[in-house]
């Protein structure tokens, strides 16, 4: 067994699977019964004798009437959100929630604030609403404190009515803000889902807390918050952009592949996953730059696959390091390992992502996923995160979060001893 480098989640099998909704095979026993009660007064019902007299017209309801109906309680007509000005080191930022109204940490003043960044699809943020339901009805305002929860939704994977749906799915009260425009996860710097930020009274960061929280450890925050008058700033290990090692690239700034990089002419379509060799997911889609890719037609060989978005910090850092190791081990014609990046196309757009990797020059190829297809085949819930295939396209190695020149470079070695 290869040992583990850096933040490594080994992976022994990568399989998919699909549950069975209780409620939707409720919903089809019940339609299938109405069906059949349907059929049946149809087809028993007695003819009417001559004499009967007309029964009133029925009025039928407008069609917009009954769209009305199944739309979800207090999900207002439009959303947005933006940053603004806030008091103490933390970015101020409003927005239209799912049922409270219009959230505004400017008319917060003196009170603590719980951020938590979620989204829908992502398992652990999931996980973990039911604790900040239940701590919240424990410290927050339904007991008299003055607290304030938000959930702010990344959208992207999910849509403003998924986030809806789930807070009413697991009867979470407190108020869910979709961020619109991505403005306050940048703000924020949030890179990994989910992300809880804890601000104290002066609305200066009090905690961050990265990745799934149990309730303990929650609920522990929440009353330092509570009986704080003005809690200091206090530091959290954060993958930092400055501790990136990015290697010069002798690079040729009038090469061929360069120019390529300025004006990008190609219209992206959206990306398909498949079953691949393997266990990982196979997938294909269209490059910035090196036409249509697919995992499929790269059998034998091991592959890197990184995913990764414009402004998240960490994934910026370390692209110099998968151009110096694509450079020496990717090129066409002398690939020894098959390289791709795929950008979450949300925060950012596809002409976002073929701009910065101008700008970076990388060439190696990249493929806006703009049906985030791949993201959810490969369960992706942080960025930038990296798998490593073998030459079966076998998940060998998961590594998530920023990854060192040194640490890429001895994942790389194992690959080619394989």
């Amino acid at each position: 067994m290869h040992p583990t480098i850096g933040t490594v989640i080994g992976f022994g099998e990568m399989k998919l699977r699909m549950h069975r909704s209780p409620f939707l095979t409720t919903a089809a026993l019940l339609i299938a019964s109405m069906l059949f009660v349907a059929a049946s007064a149809c087809g028993s019902e007695p003819e009417q004798p001559a004499d009967t007299p007309e029964p009133d017209p029925t009025v039928v309801p407008a069609s917009g009437a009954a769209a009305a109906e199944s739309k979800p309680m207090g999900l207002p007509e439009a959303f947005e959100s933006a940053t603004v000005d806030g008091l103490g080191d933390a970015k101020g930022f409003h927005g239209t929630t799912f049922a409270h109204g219009t959230f505004d940490t400017r008319e917060l003043s003196g009170k603590p604030i719980v951020i938590n960044f979620w989204f829908p699809s992502c398992p652990p943020c999931r996980a973990e609403l039911g604790h900040f339901e239940e701590v919240y009805q424990e410290f927050g305002e339904p007991s008299g404190s003055d607290v304030q929860f938000v959930g702010v939704q990344q959208l992207g994977l999910d849509s403003i009515e998924d986030g809806a749906a789930l807070f009413d799915e697991l009867g979470v009260t407190f108020p869910g803000l979709p961020d619109n425009a991505s403005a306050i996860q940048i703000a924020y710097n949030v890179f990994s889902y989910p992300t809880t930020v804890f601000l104290d009274r002066n609305h200066n960061e009090h905690r961050v807390w990265q990745g799934a929280i149990d309730k303990e450890n929650l609920t522990e925050i929440v009353q330092e918050l509570a009986d704080s008058g003005s809690a200091q700033f206090e530091e959290e290990s954060q993958p930092a952009e400055g501790e990136a090692v990015a290697v010069e690239l002798d690079t040729d700034e009038s090469t061929e592949a360069d120019s390529e990089l300025v004006e990008p002419e190609l219209v992206y379509a959206s990306t398909e996953v498949f079953t691949g060799l393997g266990d990982a997911p196979g997938f294909k889609g269209d490059t910035f730059h090196h036409g249509a890719f697919d995992l499929s037609e790269h059998q034998g060989k091991p592959v890197v696959i990184n995913f990764w978005f414009p402004s998240c910090p960490p994934c910026r850092a370390e692209i110099p390091n998968f151009e110096h190791a694509y450079q020496t081990l990717g090129p066409p014609g002398t690939d020894q390992i098959v390289f791709v990046g795929v950008q979450a196309v949300g925060f950012d757009t596809a002409a976002d992502g073929v701009e910065f990797l101008g700008k970076m020059k990388a060439n190696y190829p990249a493929i806006p996923d703009v049906g985030s297809s791949i993201h959810i085949a490969y369960q992706i819930t942080a960025a930038p995160t990296t798998f490593f295939l073998d030459r079966d396209h076998n998940v060998l190695t998961v590594h998530q979060g920023y990854i060192k020149h040194n640490q890429l470079q001895d994942i790389l070695n194992q690959l080619l001893e394989l």
